[in-house]
């Protein structure tokens, strides 16, 4: 049987948690080195934003980490219930 370290090839099986609106990349970076997968929230990021974390992080991680992109639709505010 294959354990989830083993799978993501990672040694510690805790995952961060992506928390958009409080984070960046450092955190994602901080985790991956210190053993787990780091997560990086994208919750609607400009193309150029979301760019430059990567490439922040490639550049000080060789390790796993995973992008966690939102793909829902911001509701109509009149469905919303907001006027």
């Amino acid at each position: 049987m294959t354990t989830l370290q083993e799978l993501l090839g990672i040694e510690l099986s805790v995952i961060q948690a992506p928390m958009a609106g409080s984070q960046a990349s450092a955190l994602a970076i901080a985790v991956s080195n210190a053993g787990g997968p780091g997560s990086l929230p994208c919750p609607m990021p400009d193309a150029r934003v979301l760019r430059q974390e990567l490439e922040t992080i490639r550049a000080q991680t060789a390790t796993p980490y995973d992008v966690n992109a939102f793909s829902h639709a911001q509701p109509a505010r009149e469905l919303a219930g907001v006027r």
